[in-house]
């Protein structure tokens, strides 16, 4: 009788472990996810800020004012 109660607490304890597996595993994906989509944001963010900082630099040589090797610092 005790072997049955030790073989069910082996099981119930292998059907915890994979059940926090598949847990850990979805967590894990969604974070990759996530990560993906941040460096998605960050590189569109990037480059909005080179078109601005040239923008920047064309308009501050037309008209004439500030340091043309300055532009994109503000």
């Amino acid at each position: 009788m005790n072997q049955h109660i030790a073989q069910k607490t082996i099981e119930a304890g292998a059907v915890d472990l994979a059940a926090r597996l598949a847990e850990l595993r979805t967590e894990w994906a969604e974070g990759q996810r996530r990560l993906d989509m941040l460096d998605a944001e960050r590189a569109k963010t990037r480059d909005t800020l080179l078109r601005i900082g040239g923008a920047i630099q064309v308009l501050e040589e037309l008209s004439g004012s500030g340091d043309p090797n300055d532009a994109g610092t503000h």
